[in-house]
């Protein structure tokens, strides 16, 4: 405090007080300030001078009221614990916004020293009251209790006391109020001043990286990635910084999450009202977090409509995305001495630095692969699959390429429909009875990816739900969200149930050779996979037997006996080179029916002519589009009638590859081929006249049915068809009896090469078949043939192998002239009357004990009845027809008169019939038939004359084989039948035909 003088003269002297400001600088170092530098006011010259004549004090700069903002700039960190935080600084300090006042007294109290309580009125003092607002609505709080300076004390450090008594910690409106008093409680104005202090300093951190980043697939890695990122934003709130002025903070911490398949807004999430150093623990897994009950519904919902099988449209996307927002705030009061407020209404506001907020959007999509891999189409085990496929079809099929069912990348089925020519629906590949279940034939499987991420998305559902629990290592079916359907060629989508049926238990049926199934995996997030299987169904090759069967069978033209004998010599030739036996097996290397030069096939009655063009056959036997038979060329009525009945001789014994061709070329009668013939896949092209209409392959689909309403064909679109490919047939043998007309069949096969199952050996066998004594003896061989589909083998030929049926029937005629027996003239022949009693067995059980005649066939394969009952109406029951094979046993005994000087042996018949012989008188050991002109036998050597031979019914000379020149003393006719020599576009060739050999 300033000195001044003082006057003696005064006598009393009442002390007043003012206050001084402080200076710019420390006071004590001031001089003494002149007279007028003193704020004396002009006072009454007795009494206590009027206190109002005085200025009031001034606070530094800021003249009494300062609002103090806090900010980075004015406001460090802490350094350490012993310096705490400090939000505002001394203000009240010499040359701040508040630099404080200190009160003047005409008594100089700062000069001497305290000798007084400041606290004791009345003695000279300073009084500091403070009353604090640190309130949200301007409520003050309670003052504080007065403090009491002495004079020195207050001038010496006002500043610190000022200070002290302010809350600096924390911000506020603080007013203060300062009263010097001296002796006499005589007071000073009061000193008042306030001191707003409002933090403007807001927390702050490491945001880290804040941008989005781009969409990915759902995998462990790429959620690695996103969770680093969402971590650093849950630390850039707990490492955050801040001042510790006013840290109640309000932090926006918000989570926005859509779901998988959903659809709709995103779920916002609040986090605000947790603490700051919450590390947020749902955040890392928003993107991973195991699907809710809504996500599941939708990822195990069939992905395809029952009816249609079209996709269901879900009502979102495949995608998850989590948008994650924190941004830094506090509640702060913005104080202030220059406003008003009423107490009542919050001034409180949160606010936060604008640079300290970060938000991104994370969105991760799951497309099908990253879901389920390992997604299959399989075939069912060879053991349950049904109906069972064609295991090898290249062997089946050769030269086709086709894969076996469990070949190492097939794709193909191939079935044996077991189709049926008989069936109504050959046409559509007898689809009412093949029906094919797609559950029956194919499996399908799935497995949930091995990616963490994807195991832990369906944890609960598909994988444990506890995720430690879960093995990655280990397959986990996906059949829960993985869903199937399925079309046939480019008919509708079919949905398909989880044990790989159609719906309601449908079927499919093929109409076609080859259709292509094509099988769609999906998941709601989109389609896997896409898997064609082909499906050949095929029908079975016609056999057509009726070439083979006649061509087995060499008994030559007509009807007649071996000359001067009483049989009918005829031979069986089984041979598996023969080209109809070859063709029958394999249709595709038949002679095809020639055609014109307009490209028109041959029809019944047409033939290629010797210049090579197609000629009409009129009144004439036609054979096979190669000859026309018109014999003599008569054209009169009997001429015709006897041509005629001659033709159907034929006809009636080799088949309907012999035609009546009238007057105007037409034949009146179209015969077909016996109905029992093999399951058809194709009819022969020679046959196109007499089989029924050739079968075209349809172009539709498959169709779709579903008991027990089936709906209507689903027809796809007419495509190309596949060529037929038929399934052929394996040859297992024959068995084979005879009969005679009116008389019992043989009891036993007199030919079974059934035991020898595929294996088949070839057979040339000589048969003599005996005449009765009728006009025409008939007699009838019937044979049942066996096969089996080449891809169903079988061992019981009998039980499992088809049978087909065929027969011939064979016409003896005695075309010999009755003549007498002058060549024998020691018993004119006589000798057989009375002695040969046994030429039929007594005992039909017992064929061996019979003895032919002279003249009968004595060796060799021979078939003869039982009796001469032919015609009694207990023939059927009384005559047996009887086979008797001697090259397996001895040649029978010929029947002779003991009067006889030649005796009748069995011997040699003729070199064409090796294995037949006759009872002959003839000593010559030659064959019968092949005696020298001239020569002869008996007494004397008389010759007994050459037989003339007439060239019986004989093909025309086109297909005559040989004639060999009549060579011995007597002829027959042999008749053997050539073996076709088929080719694929010429018939001129053909040997087919019945060629008489001379001998």
């Amino acid at each position: 405090m300033h000195r001044y003088l003082a006057l003696p003269s005064l006598l009393v002297v009442h002390a007043r007080v003012e206050w001084v400001s402080s200076p710019a600088s420390d006071r004590m170092l001031l001089p003494a300030a002149p007279s007028n530098a003193y704020d004396i006011a002009p006072s009454p010259t007795t009494g206590i001078r009027d206190i109002n004549v005085y200025k009031t004090c001034t606070w530094g700069s800021a003249k009494n009221r300062y609002d103090h903002k806090i900010t980075r700039a004015n406001t460090p960190l802490p350094q350490d614990d012993a310096n705490p935080y400090k939000c505002m600084p001394n203000v009240f300090a010499t040359g701040r916004e508040l630099a404080y006042p200190y009160p003047r007294s005409s008594y100089h109290y700062d000069l001497d020293g305290t000798l007084l309580d400041p606290k004791l009125e009345p003695n000279p003092h300073i009084e500091l009251d403070v009353v604090p607002d640190t309130s949200v609505n301007g409520k003050a709080s309670a003052a504080l209790p007065t403090a009491y300076y002495t004079y020195d004390e207050f001038e010496a450090r006002g500043d610190q006391a000022l200070y002290g008594a302010t809350t600096h910690d924390a911000p506020g409106v603080f007013k203060y109020a300062l009263t010097a008093y001296d002796y006499a409680s005589n007071p000073s104005l009061q000193c008042e001043a306030c001191l707003s202090v409002t933090d403007l300093f807001r927390p702050f951190g490491d945001k880290g990286c804040c941008d989005n980043p781009v969409t990915a697939s759902f995998t462990q890695k790429n959620i690695d990635t996103r969770v680093a990122q969402v971590n650093a934003l849950v630390a850039f709130r707990t490492n955050s910084k801040n001042n510790k002025c006013s840290d109640d903070r309000c932090d926006e911490v918000t989570l926005s999450a859509t779901k998988f398949l959903v659809g709709g807004t995103a779920v916002t999430n609040s986090f605000d009202k947790t603490a700051v150093s919450d590390k947020l623990t749902s955040w890392p897994t928003c993107l991973s977090k195991a699907v809710g009950d809504d996500e599941w519904l939708e990822f195990s919902t069939n992905a395809f409509d029952a009816t249609t099988g079209d996709l269901v449209t879900h009502k979102g996307t495949c995608q998850r995305s989590c948008h994650y927002c924190i941004t830094l705030k506090e509640y702060y009061t913005p104080y202030s001495c220059g406003v008003p407020y009423d107490g009542l209404t919050s001034r409180r506001v949160c606010d936060g630095d604008g640079s300290q907020s970060c938000a991104f959007t994370q969105t991760l999509t799951a497309t099908s692969s990253d879901l389920v891999h390992d997604v299959k189409v399989s075939l069912k085990p060879a053991t349950t699959i049904s109906p069972v496929p064609i295991p090898k079809p290249n062997e089946l099929f050769p030269g086709s390429n086709y894969k076996g069912p469990y070949d190492n990348g097939s794709r193909e089925l191939h079935f044996d429909l077991d189709c049926d020519n008989n069936n109504a629906a050959f046409n559509d590949y007898c689809a009412d009875t093949n029906r094919f279940r797609v559950g029956n034939l194919f499996s399908f499987t799935s497995a949930l990816q091995d990616d963490v991420a994807v195991l832990n998305l369906f944890a609960g559902r598909i994988t444990p739900a506890d995720s430690s629990q879960i093995d990655v290592k280990k397959p986990y079916d996906a059949s829960a969200i993985v869903f199937w359907r399925v079309k046939s060629a480019s008919g509708p989508w079919l949905r398909l149930t989880t044990d790989g049926h159609l719906e309601n238990n449908g079927f499919l049926t093929f109409k076609q050779l080859k259709t292509t199934l094509t099988f769609e995996a999906w998941t709601a997030c989109g389609r896997i996979v896409v898997v064609p299987w082909d499906i050949y169904v095929h029908r079975r090759e016609l056999v057509h037997i009726d070439d083979w069967w006649f061509s087995l069978w060499s008994c030559g033209a007509g009807k007649c006996n071996v000359q001067h004998t009483d049989f009918r010599a005829c031979t069986f030739t089984f041979d598996q080179k023969c080209s109809t036996y070859l063709a029958m097996l394999n249709p595709d290397t038949a002679v095809k029916v020639p055609t014109d030069k307009d490209g028109n096939a041959y029809k019944t009655c047409e033939y290629r002519g010797a210049d090579n063009t197609k000629q009409k056959c009129t009144n004439g036997c036609w054979w096979h589009y190669t000859s026309c038979d018109v014999g003599d060329g008569l054209t009169d009525a009997d001429s015709l009638l006897a041509r005629q009945s001659d033709c159907n001789d034929r006809i009636y014994q080799e088949g309907t590859q012999f035609a009546w061709c009238n007057a105007t070329g037409q034949d009146p009668t179209q015969y077909q081929e016996s109905t029992t013939n093999l399951i058809m896949g194709q009819v022969l092209a020679e046959d196109v006249n007499l089989a029924p209409p050739a079968v075209q392959p349809s172009a539709a689909g498959s169709t779709y049915q579903a008991p027990p309403a089936p709906p209507a064909p689903v027809v796809a679109p007419a495509v190309a068809p596949a060529p037929e490919v038929s399934i052929k047939w394996d040859y297992y043998g024959l068995r084979c009896t005879w009969q005679y007309k009116l008389s019992a069949p043989t009891t036993d096969y007199w030919l079974d090469t059934t035991k020898l199952g595929i294996k088949q050996q070839n057979i040339n066998m000589d048969i003599a078949l005996k005449m009765q004594n009728v006009d025409v003896t008939q007699v009838t061989v019937a044979c049942d043939f066996f096969f089996s589909p080449k891809n169903k083998p079988v061992v019981d030929v009998i039980k499992d192998a088809v049978k087909r049926s065929r027969n011939k029937t064979i016409l003896i005629q005695n075309c010999d002239h009755p003549r007498f027996n002058v060549d024998h003239p020691d018993d004119h022949g006589v000798f057989i009357k009375d002695t040969c009693k046994k030429t039929f067995p007594s005992n039909p059980l017992k064929p061996a004990d019979r003895e032919p005649a002279p003249f009968q066939a004595c060796a060799g394969a021979l078939v003869f009845p039982s009796s001469y009952d032919v015609t009694s109406a207990n023939s059927v029951t009384q005559t047996k027809t009887l086979f008797l094979d001697t090259t397996k046993s001895a040649d029978l005994k010929c029947c002779n008169s003991d009067t006889l000087n030649a005796k009748f042996t069995c011997r040699p018949f003729s070199p064409e019939f090796k294995t037949l012989k006759l009872c002959s008188d003839s000593p010559s050991p030659k064959p019968y038939y092949v005696l020298p002109v001239g020569g002869g036998y008996g007494s004397g050597g008389s010759s007994y004359g050459a037989y003339s031979l007439a060239l019986v019914q004989a093909y025309t000379a086109h297909i005559t084989a040989a004639a060999v020149a009549l060579v011995g003393v007597v002829a027959a006719v042999i008749v053997a039948v050539g073996h076709r020599r088929r080719h694929a576009d010429d018939l001129s060739d053909m040997a087919d035909g019945y060629a008489p050999l001379l001998n």
